[in-house]
């Protein structure tokens, strides 16, 4: 039964009915039997809701009501189990999340002090044919960095990169389901959607 929710509220991301998804979500977790999951069937849940609450944090939905807990990054990275801070898709898309979490909070100093990291990551690890349009989106939100948040320069410099993931469409790559969640496009459009016309 968790399973098909799980798949059902990641169709509802992927389609962009947010609302639907937090509800079912919400709904799960706070059922009696959840805590009865395995860790790593606990974990895909985990990344579920940080995905929820990065899109509030977008301003995408609005979940801002007193019975909601607050997201805590930190405690989300802590909470993934180690058995997926692998060298695989999956510790990618933590970092994805955490990028656009400090971007929604104007942290940018925290996305500056990991980009080299990042890189070096994406280079070693993520160099398989599934993983191209997630390689080429943590470029793009590198890219960011380094043109210093300003928009029409963010724009510029990851234009390659955005092209690039364009020539292997969501729906024909080779990845499993949970690696694009939210498909890149749509969360770039977010992502330039926080920046202005000044550098930071």
């Amino acid at each position: 039964w968790y399973k098909l929710q799980e798949l059902y509220i990641t169709l509802l991301l992927q389609k962009g009915d947010y609302k639907k998804a937090y509800l079912i979500l919400d709904k799960c977790i706070k059922h009696s039997k959840f805590v009865l999951l395995s860790e790593i069937n606990a974990e895909s849940w985990t990344i579920l809701e940080a995905w929820i609450y990065t899109l509030n944090a977008f301003g995408m939905l609005d979940i801002s009501n007193k019975n909601v807990k607050k997201f805590r990054l930190g405690k989300f990275i802590n909470e993934v189990p180690n058995s997926s801070k692998d060298k695989d898709g999956k510790n990618a898309i933590i970092i994805i999340i955490q990028l656009l979490y400090w971007l929604t909070q104007k942290q940018y100093d925290k996305i500056q002090d990991r980009i080299e990291a990042i890189e070096k990551y994406s280079s070693r690890y993520l160099k398989k044919e599934e993983h191209f349009r997630i390689n080429c989106f943590i470029k793009m939100l590198t890219e960011m960095g380094k043109a210093s948040f300003h928009k029409t320069k963010v724009i510029e410099k990851t234009k390659k990169w955005y092209e690039k993931m364009q020539t292997v469409p969501i729906n024909v790559a080779n990845q499993t389901h949970d690696i694009e969640i939210i498909p890149f496009e749509r969360l770039w459009e977010y992502a330039l959607e926080q920046l202005d016309y000044e550098y930071h």
